[in-house]
């Protein structure tokens, strides 16, 4: 799903319009991403939980030529999914 279609969609559910769909939409992602860049969690009951989750570092070796190169530590997002988003995928 593209996210045209997403807010077209979400539109058509809340009855609005796209445009205020979008603006939305948008609030929310950007919302999100800034709780994210502050090390906070954003837990979406039923939905799932996002999260920021440290990595150390560590070594890896390319498939291509088999060569171990070092990943330097860093911060990642993790996403565990709800119940209700289990319930439908799985």
């Amino acid at each position: 799903m593209k996210k045209r279609e997403l807010v077209e969609s979400i539109a058509r559910r809340a009855e609005g319009n796209p445009q205020e769909a979008d603006r939305y939409l948008t609030a929310t992602l950007e919302t999100i991403a800034e709780a994210l860049a502050r090390g906070e969690s954003v837990p979406l009951p039923g939905f799932g939980s996002f999260s920021v989750v440290e990595r150390e570092a560590r070594y890896v070796r390319d498939p291509r030529n088999g060569e171990e190169r070092l990943v330097p530590e860093g911060r990642r997002v993790k996403f565990k999914p709800g119940s209700r988003l289990k319930s439908l995928v799985y």
